[in-house]
């Protein structure tokens, strides 16, 4: 799905676009504000919290019914004000920020609403959606602009094309100028358009970095889609591994371009490919594929190793193996004809009167229709190439075995007469 915003690509059941920070609902992807307890689009209903005592309050409530905690910034400030001479000065408001335990990993923070463990420099809960300051912890609204208890910017203007930015943005949507987000010295959190490191002056280079364009097109099994490489242009699926011309790894999730030792696309989350060469052909590509989509060699999914279909247990890995669906990688039982999750076929049928056929054949023996050797469609008599698939067909001549062109009458090689096409 796309973020309703920024139009950013999204996993599915996230409630956060990482580009815009922009509030989403998980089931439905509709854009949220921070006080809305109910999802206009789906009606899926959330629930908010006290910061101090999280116990269950109204969206309306300005001190909680159960500790008397302000929950509005006008009652914060006005008790401020009415403090004796001499009073601590105070720019908190009485909303609640984010606590790190001792033991709790650097950077993490646990959430005041779900008490969840998140990292400081998300800014969002992923588990409630609740939105705090990336720089302090405190809870700030959807159109605050500067946090109110810290005072450090939530937004900036993206130093390329102007395009206004969350504080703790990773990369520009507008021209995917990428930003440092960690110091790569010191680990410290940096925030905003900064080209240096606060701490320690560590600079950073701040490049633009390209995202592939992605073909779609509708066949008859639905649709498909082919990615064209930034590098050198050719066309290839990104889940398969990288371009088999270059080389290149592109993010099978948001299609940014990925430099060799990234392992976490900067822009969408996603894990990258692990990418390594398949051990029967040496094309490079993505680790967890059942079988190589350049040799269909089998391979073990945990490790990449080649298995024969004899093989219950990688030789190499020890893994267990298991049977798959290949349109949806459901795992099945190896006696089963049909996917239990998606309906897909293991037995190839003829689409002409239903017979179970061998697509090495080419044809199906009960009624002679000839077939495409790669998707089982039917292949007309003056077809070149497979209607449904694009696969380019081979003919070759009933007497001698020779191949020949679909516009030869006679065999060059036996001199035997075609009556219609080979």
């Amino acid at each position: 799905m796309n973020c309703p915003r920024c139009n950013s690509l999204l996993q599915p059941g996230v409630d956060y676009c990482p580009a815009c920070g922009q509030n989403l609902c998980p089931e439905c992807g509709a854009a949220l504000t921070p006080d809305q307890v109910t999802c206009p689009a789906c009606g899926a209903e959330f629930a908010l919290f006290c910061a101090e005592c999280e116990r269950d309050i109204s969206p309306d409530a300005a001190v909680c019914p159960h500790c008397s905690a302000s929950l509005t910034e006008d009652e914060a400030n006005e008790s401020q004000e009415a403090a004796p001479p001499g009073a601590a000065e105070s720019s908190e408001v009485a909303s609640p920020t984010l606590a790190q335990p001792a033991e709790m990993a650097p950077g993490s923070v646990l959430c005041p609403t779900c008490n969840a463990t998140v990292v400081l420099l998300d800014g969002l809960c992923s588990i409630c959606g609740q939105v705090y300051c990336p720089h302090c912890g405190a809870i700030t609204g959807e159109d605050d602009t500067v946090c109110a208890a810290c005072n450090h910017n939530l937004i900036f203007d993206c130093p390329n094309c102007g395009l206004e930015l969350l504080v703790n943005a990773q990369i520009c949507p507008g021209c995917n100028l990428l930003f440092v987000r960690q110091c790569p010295a010191c680990s410290t959190n940096v925030l905003g358009r900064a080209d240096a490191c606060p701490t320690c002056g560590q600079p950073f280079s701040l490049m633009v970095r390209e995202s592939a364009r992605t073909s779609t097109v509708q066949i008859e099994q639905g649709l498909f889609s082919w990615t064209h490489c930034p590098e050198c242009g050719a066309e290839f699926r990104p889940g398969l591994g990288p371009c088999p011309n270059c080389g290149q790894v592109i993010c099978p999730g948001c299609s940014l371009r990925l430099f060799p030792d990234e392992t976490v696309c900067p822009r969408c989350g996603r894990e990258a490919p692990t990418i390594q060469p398949c051990p029967h052909c040496g094309q490079h590509i993505a680790l967890g594929w059942p079988e190589c989509p350049h040799c269909q060699q089998e391979l073990c999914t945990a490790c990449g190793a080649a298995l024969s279909p004899e093989d219950s247990l990688c030789p190499t890995c020890s893994a267990e193996l298991a049977v798959t669906c290949s349109a949806c990688g459901a795992e099945v039982d190896p006696a089963a004809q049909n996917c239990p999750a998606c309906g897909a076929s293991f037995v190839d049928l003829c689409p002409r009167c239903g017979a179970k056929v061998d697509l090495t054949i080419g044809a199906c023996t009960a009624c002679d229709q000839t077939l495409c050797p790669e998707c089982g469609a039917a292949i007309g008599e003056q077809d070149t190439i497979c209607p449904v698939c694009g696969v380019e067909l081979d003919f070759y001549c009933p007497n001698c075995d020779a191949q020949v062109t679909a516009a030869d009458a006679v065999c060059p090689h036996c001199g035997a007469t075609f009556q219609d096409t080979p």
